[in-house]
């Protein structure tokens, strides 16, 4: 890290990194942004430890991103990262991944929110008023919709229970795990090799060990879209959009 604003990292990507295809999967993408966020707020004084103080825990709520590469297996990637301080109770970080020759692989903005460890109310982000001044206004991606032409009103189903492993250390399902859930059911079905351009992901509620969701999902030759209900209320869990183009 070279400047306390602007978070830097490399990482050359591991066994563990990469699907089947030999290309850097979601799950690695999330598990990259995730330790980018957590190291430089515990850089910058409002990590863990300031956290665990005021009781509170970092709570994904959104993340928009675009692709422009697929990295393999060794190659390496630069990780850039700062936070934009917070808008009402959301606090936005954005991150750009790079590859050695400087060439952007991936772009990413993501919305948070903090919430009561104990209560799992949201905490008026206002405990972060000390670090203002750390804060980068500067967006990385503008906002975008994307253009979903799949049949959502015949979707397909399947069901996945939440598993111990899916859990993390603040007692729900880790980010990172929904990737993985959606890379399960999409890939299996781009049959015709469809590189992902643009992707969105909304977290709506929480969720935790041993609930069973629903998953729908319906692909077109555009998009593919992808929702997860939880079983027992049919409350949504989360809502995911990916874009879809030809290039490799």
């Amino acid at each position: 890290m070279t400047d306390s604003a602007i978070f830097h990292a490399t990482h050359t990507l591991t066994w563990q990194d990469i699907d089947c295809n030999g290309n850097m999967s979601l799950r690695a993408l999330a598990n990259m942004m995730q330790e980018a966020a957590w190291q430089h707020a515990e850089y910058l004084g409002f990590g863990f430890s300031y956290m665990a103080h005021h009781q509170a825990v970092w709570v994904l709520l959104g993340i928009r991103a675009e692709f422009y590469q697929q990295p393999r297996w060794q190659d390496s990637i630069r990780v850039e990262s700062w936070h934009k301080g917070y808008k009402g109770v959301v606090a936005l970080r954005d991150f750009v991944f790079s590859n050695s020759q400087g060439e952007p692989i991936a772009k990413t903005s993501t919305d948070w929110t903090l919430i009561n460890h104990e209560t799992r109310r949201i905490v008026r982000p206002n405990i972060l008023d000390p670090f203002t001044n750390t804060a980068i206004h500067s967006d990385i991606l503008p906002d975008f919709e994307i253009y979903d032409d799949s049949d959502t009103s015949d979707m397909s189903e399947s069901c996945r229970k939440v598993e111990f492993s899916d859990i993390d250390f603040n007692g729900h399902v880790n980010n990172a795990c929904y990737f993985d859930w959606i890379a399960n059911v999409f890939e299996p079905l781009n049959t015709h090799k469809k590189r992902i351009g643009k992707m969105t992901i909304k977290y709506q509620s929480e969720c935790v060990l041993g609930e069973l969701l629903r998953l729908r999902y319906a692909l077109s030759d555009n998009s593919f879209h992808i929702e997860g209900l939880r079983s027992s209320d049919g409350k949504k869990v989360f809502d995911s959009i990916l874009g879809l183009d030809n290039g490799k």
